[in-house]
């Protein structure tokens, strides 16, 4: 029973500082022009587009229409695109009847198109606008729950310092709370491998049974995701592993028992996303399209958001190829040196970036180093190689997806808080509890 209230208090913490942004470092002046929310164009109105119009052309043709394919209303006299955006969220919001053209995005299965078709059916004659704020309402209540159960488990692996770090690291930025109602990138989604993960790692010694549950849980998971969009995809896969890794440090016994350990879920994890791909890729031809023509498609995909030619692919476009062709020291840089969250001062604004956050990161990193020395305590090494995995999550879609962190810099530093951030302040926090137990052992 205090394991439940414990759960329920975390929730309530969590939904309410996600909801009501209660120390202002978002939805103010300064963050919508960094996250480009205040633009007439803005991103997330973009985004969320595809998700509406599919909902829309469900109700025009019939729910498996397109198997939840994402689309938006295409208007050919349109002069501006944005035009198409604006349409589509009014047919949606004011249930208008529509018999027009639509623009299909084929980048992705369009999980989420499936989640929020059933949603709308189940809602029936409900009002657009309702309908819309329930959904928003839906992914929050969501997201609430998956940082609730990973902030659970390291309270119970750790102590109440760690815990309350990692909200800090996780809740007090521009990013998530910002992105965390949008239809399109379903932010719950990202954190739920590592949640399920997490939920795993609290019981020790699991059975056979309990161990095929969560390997299918975390498999599905990640398919899920995938067909949500490949985005992020190596850092929710990295951020997954965190907690087996806890646990492994925690519990260690040997090299190969480690090794056969870590390797049943990083499978797990592969099997989801290359079950995405083949589902993608039929249903590619279950549109009509050829299996060469298919895979070509998927390819240019790949290509566009990671590293490569497209001009060798036939796609000839200025901003893509510029993208690309973006030194990665370049973009790495832009990432470190990216706004974290903007506290309101007077008539103006203290702007925290990451840099300055990771650098407290790594100066807690070394204290922890030699708390260790004074106190040998297993806790401190898994924390540490939690952290350091952690920073591999956001790195390795830096790295990798090159093209797509270049072009999104209104958005990919969220994955900082993926969960490096929350997991190295969680460290911070565990030092400084260390430190005044230390200090009041010698006084």
């Amino acid at each position: 029973m205090k394991n439940i209230k414990k759960l329920v208090i975390i929730f309530l913490v969590v939904f309410a500082f996600l909801q009501f942004n209660p120390l202002k470092i978002y939805n103010n002046p300064k963050t919508q022009e960094q996250t480009y929310a205040s633009s007439p164009q803005t991103f997330s109105a973009d985004s969320e587009s595809y998700v509406l119009g599919s909902l829309v052309e469900a109700r025009q043709f019939q729910f498996t229409a397109g198997l939840g394919r994402l689309a938006r209303l295409h208007y050919p006299e349109a002069e501006d695109w944005f035009y198409n955006v604006q349409m589509t969220f009014k047919v949606f919001k004011e249930d208008l009847k529509y018999e027009g053209e639509y623009e299909r995005y084929y980048s992705q299965l369009g999980g989420q198109g499936l989640l929020f078709r059933l949603m709308d059916v189940t809602l029936g004659d409900t009002n657009g606008v309702v309908k819309l704020q329930i959904m928003q309402i839906f992914n929050l209540l969501m997201l609430s729950l998956v940082i609730t159960l990973i902030s659970y488990y390291l309270l119970k692996r750790f102590n109440l310092w760690v815990m309350i770090f990692f909200l800090i690291g996780t809740l007090v930025n521009q990013w998530i709370p910002l992105s965390s109602v949008n239809l399109y990138w379903v932010t719950w989604t990202m954190f739920l491998p590592m949640a399920i993960s997490a939920t795993y790692c609290l019981k020790e010694n699991s059975t056979t049974k309990r161990k095929i549950i969560y390997m299918i849980l975390l498999c599905l998971s990640i398919l899920y995701r995938c067909s949500c969009g490949f985005e992020f995809i190596s850092t929710i896969l990295v951020a997954m592993m965190v907690p087996f890794i806890e646990y492994e440090v925690t519990h260690f016994k040997s090299l190969r028992k480690t090794f056969f350990n870590l390797l049943m879920p990083t499978i797990s994890g592969i099997m989801g996303f290359f079950s995405c791909v083949v589902l993608q890729i039929t249903r590619y031809m279950m549109e009509g399209w050829d299996f060469p023509s298919a895979l070509k498609f998927f390819y240019t995909i790949i290509v566009k958001r990671t590293h490569g030619d497209l001009n060798k692919l036939g796609v000839h476009n200025e901003q893509l190829d510029m993208n690309l062709r973006e030194p990665l020291g370049e973009v790495i840089l832009k990432y470190f040196n990216a706004s974290a969250f903007n506290i309101p001062v007077g008539t103006g604004f203290i702007e925290i970036k990451y840099w300055a956050i990771i650098l407290i990161i790594v100066i807690f990193v070394i204290i922890s180093i030699i708390l260790f020395k004074k106190k040998k305590d297993r806790k401190i090494l898994a924390l540490q190689a939690m952290t350091f995995v952690s920073f591999l999550a956001p790195m390795s879609w830096y790295i990798i997806a090159k093209g797509h962190a270049s072009a999104h810099l209104h958005l990919d530093p969220l994955l900082w808080h993926l969960p490096f951030i929350g997991i190295g302040l969680g460290l911070t926090g565990y030092s400084i509890s260390l430190m005044f137990q230390l200090l009041k052992k010698n006084m």
